[in-house]
């Protein structure tokens, strides 16, 4: 058994890769065929379990009619059945542009970045429109699979091929990335995100990181997340740390040779975040401006929100908070007595096969390894900032009101979350490894059938 230690440790495997100067050498080019490799092999691999399940949900799953949408749409095309749920909101405003009723639901909460790339998509190869959602999500998907392979062969010490390979298996397999796969903005946000966070790591200029926060910002509304570790950066550049680094990731030239690094600056930081930080949310700040201009209502994406909810919260903020504080929402999905229980939605008799169940415990399960990776060192102060960010303003804006639902789909981008479990992973004897691994595949093909059937998979 390792013993404790809150410094990155590693198995036999990798401890000559990780000591300094003892990783091969290799060609820009090498490196980048390697990742092109790993990252499009995995995305192809584990997008195949997708395929077979969805193929298994239209043939030999019985359709979920609870909702009326489920019978009142026909599907014309097989990539339609990529798009239940919040595709079908996707479908029309790609068709249909937005619109906005102050008195019932309204396109408009969903964020323009993926819908009218797939309607550019369908519009320049003249694909029927379910195909270009689908094609989109898949484009976004596998630049996000590259990305991440770039960004993990980035970190430092690097991660040997093993691990990086666990970490990219990890992103694939686990139940929730069914999203990505689908007609939905995941893939989307996830390829913004993960390209702003390998602009911090290769020290882009900060007005290209900045674009690409803001480019999140048009994906969902929790890009602003992106700010908390951008600030993190920022603040490394005008004050390094004085001490050696100890975290993977956090090496910078001017931490290298302290004493030739400018003297810090609060007003010179404080200047950066004025000019940078409309900049870092132009997507949203856009997106505002054509509501108010448009449909005469800048807010209309946040006012329609209450449309949407299972219940209200506690009008006290006192209260309200306490509720948050003690888990309510996620004690609510496990009480007969509240209109949250589980078994509310199909189907109502196994808890596994059950999202509404699953909810919290996937979520909690994404707060332990986020933890675990911080006090571990495995995950660098920017990812855990991004990581508290990605899970708590849903869980505080949205987790009470929508009793938990949608949290493991919010969850399923926190990426460091992989970056630990595959971590993990790669520490395990085979057997178990391959055991894991082989489990939650089986997970992912049969929530991805249950999905396509209209399930109450959101």
């Amino acid at each position: 058994m390792v013993a404790p230690t809150r410094t990155p440790t590693a198995d036999a495997s990798d401890r000559s890769d990780s000591r300094p100067g003892s990783a091969p050498q290799s060609s820009p080019r090498g490196d980048l065929v390697d990742t092109v490799v790993s990252g499009f092999g995995l995305y192809y691999l584990s997008s195949l379990i997708v395929l077979l399940g969805v193929v298994f949900g239209v043939d030999l799953v019985r359709l979920c009619t609870d909702h009326p949408d489920s019978t009142a749409i026909v599907p014309a095309t097989f990539a339609a059945r990529f798009a239940p749920w919040d595709g079908v909101w996707f479908r029309r405003i790609a068709t249909e542009g937005y619109s906005y009723n102050p008195d019932r639901m309204s396109n408009v909460a969903f964020y323009p970045l993926y819908p009218l790339s797939a309607a550019g998509i369908a519009r320049v190869t003249g694909l029927h429109i379910d195909w270009a959602m689908l094609l989109t999500a898949h484009l976004y998907l596998i630049g996000a699979f590259l990305l991440m392979a770039a960004y993990l062969k980035g970190r430092t010490p690097a991660l040997t091929t093993a691990t990086r390979d666990c970490v990219l298996l990890a992103m694939g397999l686990f139940p929730t990335t069914l999203y990505f796969r689908m007609s939905y903005t995941e893939s989307a946000f996830l390829f913004c995100m993960l390209l702003a966070m390998l602009g911090m790591q290769r020290r882009w200029p900060n007005t290209i990181i900045a674009a690409a926060v803001g480019l999140a910002t048009a994906a969902r509304p929790v890009g602003v997340a992106l700010l908390l570790p951008f600030a993190w950066y920022l603040w490394r550049q005008e004050f390094p740390s004085s001490r050696q680094p100890s975290a993977v990731d956090e090496v910078t030239p001017e931490s290298l040779v302290p004493e030739e690094r400018p003297r810090g600056s609060l007003f010179r930081l404080m200047l950066r975040g004025l000019i940078l930080g409309p900049v870092c949310c132009w997507g949203l700040l856009g997106y505002m401006a054509w509501q108010w201009r448009h449909l005469d209502e800048p807010l209309a994406f946040v006012k329609t929100q209450q449309h949407w909810y299972e219940r209200q919260p506690p009008v006290e903020r006192l209260k309200y908070a306490l509720s948050l504080a003690t888990l309510e929402p996620m004690r609510s999905v496990y009480d007969p007595d509240c209109s949250c229980y589980w078994r509310n939605d199909p189907p109502e008799n196994n808890p596994l096969l059950n999202l509404q169940f699953m909810n919290p415990v996937l979520v909690l399960l994404t707060w332990g390894a986020i933890a675990w990776g911080a006090f571990r060192r495995i995950i660098t102060p920017r990812e855990l900032l991004l990581s508290l960010g990605l899970l708590g303003i849903p869980y505080l804006i949205h987790a009470y009101r929508a009793c938990m639902s949608s949290e493991a789909r919010y969850a399923a981008v926190v990426f460091p979350f992989y970056i630990v479990l595959g971590t993990a992973l790669a520490r395990c004897p085979d057997a178990i490894r391959t055991m894991l691994y082989s489990g939650s595949a089986v997970l992912l093909g049969l929530y991805s059938a249950l999905f396509v059937s209209w399930y109450w998979f959101y």
